[in-house]
């Protein structure tokens, strides 16, 4: 065997273990942004009952009824945490999704989409968005998950 020939394997060889390290830890990474988003849709949502029930009982311990305008803010406010608490757990669902992928190395296309959205969340979405790309744009990678599934 050419000596070179003999280099290039074993380059290879290694490449493939630092890729296959390299995206365990992006599974794992992406269950735990995962779990976090978890919680943050649960904040959320949670935080309105919280207020609602704060406002109920100031205004039951004081004039009587709270003033129109603030029961319509009440009401905006709320719409718009239960939207960002669905959205959060939709985002968890789509990363732990993406965790399972990277493992069973398929649907690399799902895991970039959901990696750019996970940019969005500054700095530890950003940093596993980013990181997710520079994996998964190597032609190594890009030819093993090419194996399992051609998208």
């Amino acid at each position: 065997m050419d000596p070179a020939q003999q280099q290039m394997e074993q380059y290879q060889q290694q490449q493939a273990m630092v890729d296959a390290s390299h995206l365990r830890l992006l599974s794992i990474f992406h269950y735990v942004w995962g779990g976090l988003a978890v919680l943050g849709g649960i904040f959320m949502i949670g935080y309105i009952f919280l207020m609602e029930s704060l406002m109920t009982a100031a205004s039951s311990s004081g004039s009587g009824t709270a003033p129109a305008e603030l029961d319509t803010m009440m009401d905006i406010i709320g719409v718009i945490y239960a939207g960002f608490g669905v959205l959060y757990l939709i985002l968890a669902i789509c990363n732990f999704f993406c965790g399972k992928f990277l493992s069973s190395r398929k649907h690399r296309t799902f895991i970039m989409i959901v990696s750019g959205i996970n940019c969005l969340g500054i700095p530890l979405g950003t940093t596993l968005g980013v990181f997710t790309f520079i994996v998964l744009l190597r032609p190594s990678v890009t030819a093993e998950f090419n194996r399992g599934q051609p998208y």
